[in-house]
């Protein structure tokens, strides 16, 4: 097949939509990987690091010892209530 004829094995015309032609990512890859922006800025945040381990250290002996326990009343059997 001809180079850029768009067909399946021709790799110029998805390599021309991921991006534009400077190299910069275009505004739709920015849309879809906020998230990832995000993520980076956060873990960024020295003291939101200390926060978490302070609440894991806090609460993981609570969430360990209460971690079975059913957090609403199992519903009875329906045998149990004389229902046919």
């Amino acid at each position: 097949m001809p180079a850029g004829s768009g067909q399946v094995g021709d790799p110029a015309p998805a390599m021309a939509q991921a991006g534009s032609p400077d190299g910069s990512p275009c505004a739709r890859n920015r849309l879809v990987t906020w998230h990832g922006d995000l993520v980076a800025w956060v873990d960024g945040l020295g003291w939101i690091r200390s926060v978490d381990d302070w609440l894991t250290a806090v609460l993981g002996p609570f969430r360990e010892r209460h971690q079975d326990d059913a957090p609403l009343p199992r519903p009875p059997a329906p045998g149990s209530l004389g229902l046919r």
